[in-house]
């Protein structure tokens, strides 16, 4: 139903160097051949875990693909790259060679286009990847979209995030649960 909710405007979207400047009051549908793939990677840096969230929709604004997933990685700027990743190899498979993928990771999209301050340089690997992945395809345009129009696929990264959490707390309940548990009798984690 969320994606029902999503209202199209008229696209003031520019092309820059590869790069879409974006700046909609709502998302935006792609135009053309395009897919437009928004990625999301959600991080806990205690845990070097994360998620990462992808939702591809096509020129009506329909969804046709996505994904979450739990990613090991040691920072949120790995888990936006690792997002990149799973979108663009999904998007592939699914057939998709003409795609604008959307972040709100401005780090990503400088890593992506070379420019390697703020630490950038530290998923290297991951941006070479990234670069392989677009070279395989037709047309890749990157796409910055603030936080709050990024929702749908940060929503998709946080199912990730919450299953990990859950996990955790599966195997390893809060105090008081265990104590409850053990003073009826039932079997608990140690």
């Amino acid at each position: 139903m969320e994606f029902t909710e999503i209202r199209r405007v008229p696209s003031n979207e520019v092309v820059v160097n590869n790069i879409l400047n974006v700046h909609p009051a709502s998302w935006n549908a792609p135009s053309g051949d395009f897919v437009k793939i928004n990625v999301d990677g959600g991080w806990i840096g205690d845990t070097l875990k994360g998620g990462v969230g992808v939702v591809i929709r096509n020129t009506g604004g329909q969804f046709v693909g996505g994904l979450a997933g739990l990613i090991c990685c040691d920072s949120a700027l790995a888990a936006e790259a690792h997002s990149a990743i799973k979108g663009l190899a999904l998007s592939a498979n699914l057939g998709f060679r003409d795609v604008i993928v959307e972040t709100d990771s401005k780090l990503l999209i400088n890593g992506i286009n070379g420019d390697f301050r703020n630490k950038v340089w530290s998923i290297m690997l991951l941006l070479e990847e990234i670069h392989r992945i677009c070279g395989s395809m037709h047309e890749v345009r990157w796409s910055w979209v603030h936080r709050d129009l990024n929702w749908a696929a940060h929503e998709v990264a946080m199912i990730g995030v919450r299953a990990m959490e859950l996990e955790s707390w599966v195997s390893r309940p809060p105090l008081s649960l265990v104590q409850v548990l053990v003073s009826d009798g039932l079997p608990c984690p140690p």
